[in-house]
């Protein structure tokens, strides 16, 4: 005897559910790893980066960055 419960007791289950609670889960931390990921220079602007209280010489051109939050 196997200890896998009565026959046909996975076959209730709903594969949909698992999808959407996974979907429920990941899909707020990918927004806000988006939002805090990129930075957005517009034409006219220079981004600065300042990381622990120094600034880095290069000034960033205007363009989508990426960064490190």
């Amino acid at each position: 005897m196997s200890d896998e419960g009565p026959k046909g007791a996975r076959d209730g289950r709903r594969p949909w559910l698992v999808v959407a609670g996974v979907l429920f889960i990941v899909g707020p931390i990918l927004a806000l790893a988006v939002v805090f990921l990129v930075r957005v220079v517009g034409e006219g602007e220079v981004g600065v980066v300042y990381v622990f209280g120094e600034v880095d010489p290069d000034p960033r051109p205007p363009a989508l960055h990426f960064k490190l939050p």
